[in-house]
């Protein structure tokens, strides 16, 4: 599917998750490639989504909760806004191992901070950042993007809200498409409300009762 028919597509709202979750598959944004769910057993949010994404060299997975999946699917709903990674230009010998962020108007942001919510000033490192899943013939290291799975600390470096900042930049580029676009009636209003409300489904789900900040 293509950016332009995801954009044309209804939101995905806390309801689509709880009663319609199999229709992600059909909805996704061009650099969510391909995606897994294993079981949540009878929770309709307990599934974690496995992302496989390609970058210059290899086969990048991410794994996330479901909800996850959703928020950053829709933040990359309209043009100027995607999902890449941080492929330390693009050498093989670097050390840095290679993570997703989140672009948004020329500005990037890691998906951890995302995740968590943090705060200028917040460091958020990982606890044990890979595990291993098949696909197919291969075994594959996947990052593991649950909230659990990162330390939060102070004396960051981030001088950033990264919720804060990503709604805004959530908000002009659809407000750009709206004005581009007179005839798809954006409700930029509705849209951003979503936002939210899948932001704070994510941290009930994640048990995220504070802010990290």
């Amino acid at each position: 599917m293509t950016d332009k028919q995801f954009t044309d597509t209804p939101l995905i709202t806390p309801d689509t998750l709880r009663l319609k979750r199999e229709d992600l598959c059909d909805i996704l944004p061009r650099w969510a490639f391909d995606f897994t769910q294993a079981s949540g057993g009878e929770d309709p949010l307990g599934e974690d989504v496995t992302l496989f994404r390609m970058n210059t060299h290899k086969a990048y997975v991410m794994q996330a909760p479901t909800v996850f999946l959703a928020i950053i699917c829709e933040l990359t709903r309209y043009p100027g806004a995607s999902v890449a990674l941080n492929d330390n230009g693009g050498t093989r010998a670097s050390s840095t191992k290679p993570y997703p962020k989140l672009t948004m108007g020329g500005d990037n942001f890691t998906l951890r901070r995302l995740s968590v919510d943090a705060g200028a000033g917040v460091v958020v490192k990982s606890i044990k950042r890979k595990v291993k899943r098949r696909a197919g013939s291969l075994l594959l290291e996947v990052d593991n993007l649950h909230p659990d799975n990162y330390h939060i600390g102070t004396a960051g470096k981030s001088t950033r809200d990264a919720r804060a900042d990503v709604t805004n930049h959530a908000r002009n580029l659809a407000q750009a498409y709206a004005r581009a676009n007179p005839e798809k009636k954006v409700d930029v209003e509705t849209y951003l409300a979503n936002i939210k409300a899948l932001l704070d489904l994510h941290d009930e789900h994640c048990g995220l009762t504070t802010q990290a900040a």
